[in-house]
């Protein structure tokens, strides 16, 4: 648009509100090759639950997460996740899959 030779490229992203709830979904979960699910929020009473779904490709690369719960409890994993998303990271199943491990901190290793 600007002269420019780069091909612009954008990672796709879609995201709702319904009441105080919020669904997320970036990248193309449809490349996956396997997929992680990261449980967010009190799992003691599901209503305050959140979950968070993450799509490896076959080389371990993240192509995708989407996420649902209650905007409080995912608006900003749902967020790092899809930088997560954007910078194509690496992170190992087991860091996807434990709420324990920040998602910030997985930042810091992506490309």
């Amino acid at each position: 648009m600007l002269g420019g030779h780069e091909a612009y490229a954008v990672t796709p992203w879609f995201w709702s509100d319904q009441y105080d709830w919020q669904l997320q979904v970036s990248g193309e979960p449809a490349l996956a090759a396997s997929s992680v699910v990261r449980t967010l929020g009190d799992i003691g009473n599901g209503a305050e639950a959140g979950e968070l779904h993450f799509y490896l490709d076959a080389d371990g690369r993240l192509v995708g997460a989407s996420g649902c719960g209650p905007t409080r409890v995912v608006a900003k994993e749902l967020k790092l996740a899809r930088t997560l998303v954007e910078r194509g990271a690496r992170p190992t199943a087991a860091q996807l899959a434990d709420p324990g491990v920040k998602l910030k901190a997985l930042l810091s290793s992506a490309a």
